[in-house]
């Protein structure tokens, strides 16, 4: 193993971050289409761009995320997990759904751990087993800030999956 592959492992160990092993978005990859977003300077000093939700229905800020061909297939026990790296401000509320291409849905809600600072969630494919079957294809991932308006802000660096 390289000097570098170790450091950066090191890295994400000591972040507590656990690296997807396939991304699914970012700021330039991964869609066939967005809603209620654009892509900003990353507000925390990183060197890249994130994805910045819009304020829309009753004060609530939200990203949407298509993707026609699907984002990734659910797998067989629900293995692994979608992990989103985010960040927000003022309001720690969190709501994500994904859609499968039947049209069903599984909501997530959680509170972030910390304001305007990068965290990372996982959430586990387990819990959709009562709503999306395995083999069904995952088309649309949305985030939600519950709350906060024009003064809280919701950023999306990236979504990925994780097999484990």
């Amino acid at each position: 193993m390289t000097r570098l592959a170790v450091i950066a492992g090191f890295a994400v160990l000591l972040a507590g971050c656990s690296a997807p092993d396939t991304l699914l978005l970012d700021d330039r990859s991964g869609t066939t289409g967005r809603a209620h977003c654009s892509v900003v300077a990353d507000p925390f000093g990183g060197k890249g761009q994130v994805i910045f939700g819009e304020v829309v229905e009753k004060q609530h800020n939200k990203t949407s995320f298509f993707n026609t061909n699907g984002f990734f297939v659910v797998p067989p026990e629900w293995a692994g997990a979608v992990v989103l790296r985010y960040a927000v401000r003022k309001e720690r509320h969190i709501r994500v759904v994904l859609v499968s291409e039947t049209g069903k849905l599984k909501s997530f809600h959680f509170d972030a751990p910390a304001l305007e600072t990068w965290c990372e969630q996982r959430l586990e494919l387990r819990r959709v087993s009562g709503r999306i079957r395995p083999g069904e294809k995952i088309v649309d991932i949305s985030i939600w800030q519950q709350g906060g308006g024009k003064a809280a802000g919701l950023w999306v660096d990236r979504v990925g999956l994780s097999r484990k």
